[in-house]
C-alpha cells in the first residue's frame, strides 16, 4: 500500500512540475512585451467552420482596455490580427481589429538605448529591472552588449512604468504615424495581408541599406501588399535582395523575412509578400544551397559566430527552425556564411538543411481537438518526434505551408520557420 501511495505522489509531482514551469505572472508578462493597445479593443474568436469572426461572449469580458500589453502572434487576416494577452493568471489568445478608423490598434511600447552606434529597443516595462532586461536580451545579444545596456540603465532616469499596465501613464500616447500607403497592385488578392512580427536587427556594416524601388516596380503582379514596412528592430538595415517577375528583373528591396516558400520584402516604406523563387541575393553558394533551415539540430538554437571556426565570437543564437539566406560556404565543409537578424556570421554546416526554396504540397490550419479558434497552442518540433527540441508553440488557427509527410508527422513552414507537427493537429486544406 505504501509503495502505491508513493507512486501516486510521484506521479502527481511529475504532472504538477510542467504546469509550474509554464506559469507566468502579470509582471513577467508585461516585462517581456514590446507592444500595447492604443485604444480599447474588442476581442474576437474565429469559427472553425465558417472562418467568420465573432466577439467574445459578454461573460468572457470581450473588451481589452487601452494600454494593455500584447504580443502579435499571427499575420493579418481580413483586417484582423491574432494576439496573446494576459488575463486570469495566464496568457490567452484572441483576434482584434488591426485598425479602427484607419489608425492602428496597437503600437510599439519600448525604451530605446544606443550601444556602439546601434539602437536597441527594449520592453518599456522591463526598464529598470536588471533581471528582466537580461532575460529579454540573452537570446539575441552578447554579454558585452547586455553589460553596456545595464550601465546605461543604471546611470539614466528610469523610464516611467508601473507594476500593472493599467496604471501606466494616464495621458494618451502620441499618435502613431500613419504607415506609407501600399502602392496599387492590380493582381493582389484583396483579403491577403501580412505584417512582420519580429522586426530584424541591423546587419554588419558590409551590407548596405536598399534603395527605394522606382514607381513602375510596384506594379508587379507577383507582389502582394502586406502593409507598412516594419521599422527595423533594434537597428536600421536589412539584407539587399533583387526581385523578379516572370524571370525579368524588377528592382531591389530589403529582405525582412526569408522563407523557403514565401518571403517578406520592403520597398519604399511598404512591405510585400513574394515567392522566394523570385528573389536573389549576392551569394557564392553552390546550386541547391542558396538558403538553409536550422533543422539538423539537437538543441533549441545554434551559435552564429564571427568567423568560421570554434574560436569565433558568438554573435547571437539562431533559433531552431529558422530559414536563413546562405552567402558563402567557407572553411571546407565545416562552416557556412549566412545572414540572420541583422548580422552576418558563420554557422556549422552540420546544423543546416540546404535548398533553393520549396513549393508547398498542401496548406493547412493548426487545430486542437478539432478547433481552430486560436485559444490553444500546438507544439512544433525540430524533428518528427517528441524527444527532440521545440521550435515553438504556434496558436491554433495559424495557416501553414505543408512541405513534407513522414508517417504521422508533417513538416510545415510559417513566417520563416520550419518544424514538425503531429498530423492530428493539422486540418489539411
Amino acid at each position: 500500500m505504501f509503495k502505491k501511495m508513493l507512486a501516486l505522489m510521484l506521479a502527481a509531482v511529475i504532472l504538477i512540475l510542467p504546469l509550474q514551469a509554464l506559469a507566468i505572472t502579470e509582471q513577467e508578462w508585461n516585462e517581456g512585451c514590446r507592444f500595447w493597445t492604443t485604444v480599447d479593443v474588442t476581442l474576437y474568436t474565429r469559427d472553425q467552420e465558417t472562418l467568420q469572426f465573432k466577439p467574445f461572449e459578454a461573460a468572457l469580458n470581450p473588451v481589452l482596455p487601452a494600454h494593455s500589453c500584447i504580443s502579435p502572434v499571427s499575420t493579418e487576416v481580413e483586417g484582423m490580427r491574432q494576439i496573446s494577452f494576459f488575463r486570469d493568471g495566464s496568457a490567452q489568445y484572441a483576434w482584434i481589429e488591426a485598425k479602427i478608423n484607419g489608425a492602428p490598434t496597437f503600437e510599439l511600447y519600448v525604451e530605446t538605448v544606443e550601444v556602439d552606434g546601434t539602437k536597441i529597443n527594449l520592453p518599456k516595462l522591463a526598464w529598470g529591472n536588471e533581471e528582466a532586461i537580461r532575460k529579454y536580451m540573452r537570446s539575441f545579444y552578447s554579454e558585452e552588449q547586455i553589460q553596456k545596456v545595464l550601465t546605461i540603465m543604471s546611470s539614466s532616469v528610469p523610464a516611467q512604468q508601473a507594476a500593472a499596465v493599467t496604471a501606466v501613464p494616464q495621458a494618451a500616447p502620441q499618435a502613431t504615424p500613419q504607415p506609407v500607403a501600399a502602392p496599387e497592385v492590380t493582381a493582389a488578392p484583396a483579403n491577403v495581408a501580412e505584417t512582420v512580427q519580429e522586426p530584424v536587427p541591423q546587419q554588419a556594416a558590409a551590407v548596405t541599406a536598399a534603395p527605394a524601388a522606382p514607381a513602375p516596380v510596384a506594379q508587379s503582379s507577383g507582389l502582394i501588399p502586406a502593409g507598412a514596412a516594419p521599422t527595423p528592430y533594434p537597428e536600421t538595415s536589412f539584407l539587399t535582395v533583387s526581385y523578379y517577375q516572370n524571370g525579368a528583373f524588377q528592382g531591389t528591396a530589403q529582405l525582412v523575412r526569408l522563407g523557403a516558400v514565401s518571403s517578406l520584402i520592403a520597398i519604399g516604406g511598404t512591405a510585400y509578400k513574394i515567392d522566394t523563387d523570385d528573389l536573389e541575393w549576392e551569394t557564392n553558394a553552390e546550386q541547391g544551397t542558396r538558403l538553409a533551415a536550422v533543422s539538423n539540430i539537437e538543441m533549441s538554437s545554434a551559435f552564429l559566430r564571427a568567423k568560421g571556426d570554434l574560436s569565433g565570437e558568438r554573435l547571437c543564437n539562431v533559433p531552431a527552425g529558422a530559414v536563413v539566406p546562405v552567402l558563402d560556404n567557407v572553411n571546407g565543409e565545416n562552416y557556412t556564411r549566412i545572414y540572420y537578424a541583422g548580422r552576418i556570421g558563420y554557422i556549422s554546416n552540420g546544423l543546416l538543411v540546404y535548398s533553393d526554396g520549396e513549393d508547398p504540397i498542401a496548406h493547412g490550419v493548426l487545430s486542437f481537438d478539432g478547433t481552430t479558434l486560436g485559444n490553444k497552442e500546438v507544439v512544433v518540433w525540430v524533428h518528427p518526434n517528441t524527444a527532440s527540441f521545440i521550435v515553438g508553440r504556434w496558436a491554433t488557427g495559424t495557416v501553414v505551408d505543408v512541405l513534407e509527410y513522414n508517417d504521422d508527422w508533417i513538416r510545415v513552414e510559417v513566417d520563416g520557420f520550419q518544424g514538425w507537427v503531429n498530423s492530428k493537429y493539422i486540418n489539411l486544406q
